[in-house]
């Protein structure tokens, strides 16, 4: 008759726990792997990376006190492209060495030329279509072409970087396209004069982080976890440029409230004209083109003539003020669908145009 012998305990118990552990917590990271990366919508997790200050999540605009934001050289997007100075392209001399033809364009992301390469922005092309008459001219030896724009900076942004900053360049001309990004401030009923009801403190990460995330830039579940417990703070877009404008008031895109406002828009065009006459700097503006395809603008129908008739009711201020204040306003069209890739956005092609139109109204005044 067999005894049963009792099993000898595990001489290693707390190791095998550990491992058990281990295994459990790795099955748990790894679904919530697949549930982050396929169930989280893609904006949540930019601002959850933000949070967590996650490598590569460093926002592209950071802070400014004077003109709202600035390009953020530390941000991957743009590592290498800014210089010293915080605008895209290479560097520049301060004083302007003499000979120097300078001209600084100043706007917003269609400036700085967003989805192309650098040297295919306007900018860049322009300085290229330059430098052969440059070479013939008895006034100047050298020309640099400084592309000042800043996504999501509209015309109050712009007058206050142009006034703060940009002059102090030494421009021999300023050429100003801005006006995209001005419709968001319009579409809020009690607009402000400084444009901050629809932009305020944007791109700002939290000074002192909640120290739950710093724990979850380690865990996938944690930032589950963390966008249900704190869906305030995560639905903050802290890389966004919005700010109190509601997806619903976007898109409405309805401006009635501030029908009787657009004067505040040309104002702003007019300071900046003003400024730069007052100093003897040259100055143009360039016109608001807009894509005639219907699907660069997107899913919503009716996105596209809402948009279009608001950028329309800014040129007619756009061509009043340059009318009244005798300034070239350089039509850069027609332009094709080809010429864009989304509502307002340039492609390579679309630059070239835009610049060549440039050239043609500049060249004779800089013989």
């Amino acid at each position: 008759m067999s005894q049963n012998r009792p099993v000898p305990p595990s001489r290693h118990p707390a190791f095998f726990t550990f491992v058990l552990v281990a295994i459990a917590i790795a099955g748990v990271e790894l679904a919530s792997y697949a549930v982050w990366k396929l169930g989280v919508p893609g904006e949540v997790r930019r601002n959850i990376k933000a949070l967590c200050r996650t490598p590569g999540s460093e926002p592209e605009k950071v802070p400014n006190t004077f003109w709202h934001h600035a390009l953020n050289p530390n941000s991957p997007a743009y590592q290498g492209l800014i210089n010293s100075k915080g605008t895209k392209g290479p560097d520049f001399a301060m004083p302007k060495p003499a000979g120097e033809l300078r001209i600084i364009c100043v706007g917003d992301s269609t400036v700085e030329g967003i989805g192309v390469a650098p040297q295919e922005t306007f900018p860049a092309v322009l300085e290229q279509l330059l430098k052969p008459l440059i070479a013939t001219s008895t006034r100047y030896h050298d020309v640099r072409v400084i592309n000042a724009g800043i996504g999501s900076h509209n015309s109050a942004f712009s007058l206050a970087y142009l006034l703060f900053r940009l002059i102090h360049y030494q421009p021999d001309i300023v050429l100003i396209k801005s006006a995209y990004n001005d419709y968001l401030p319009y579409c809020i009923p009690g607009m402000q004069y400084d444009y901050l009801n629809a932009f305020p403190q944007p791109f700002c990460l939290a000074s002192s982080p909640n120290p739950y995330w710093r724990l979850a830039r380690y865990s996938n579940l944690l930032k589950i976890v963390g966008a249900l417990l704190f869906r305030q703070e995560v639905a903050n877009p802290f890389t966004s440029f919005s700010g109190a404008i509601t997806p619903e008031q976007l898109q409405r895109m309805d401006y009635s409230a501030n029908a009787d406002k657009f004067y505040i828009y040309a104002e702003n065009i007019r300071s900046m004209i003003l400024a730069c006459k007052g100093r003897g700097i040259q100055v143009a503006v360039l016109d608001l083109p807009t894509s005639p395809d219907p699907q660069h603008y997107g899913h919503d129908k009716t996105f596209g003539q809402r948009f279009r008739e608001l950028i329309a009711r800014l040129e007619v201020e756009l061509r009043r003020v340059t009318s009244e204040e005798g300034v070239p306003l350089i039509t850069t069209g027609p332009l094709d669908a080809a010429d864009f890739f989304d509502h307002c956005h340039n492609t390579a092609s679309g630059n070239r145009r835009i610049a060549q139109r440039i050239y043609e109204t500049l060249a004779p005044t800089i013989r």
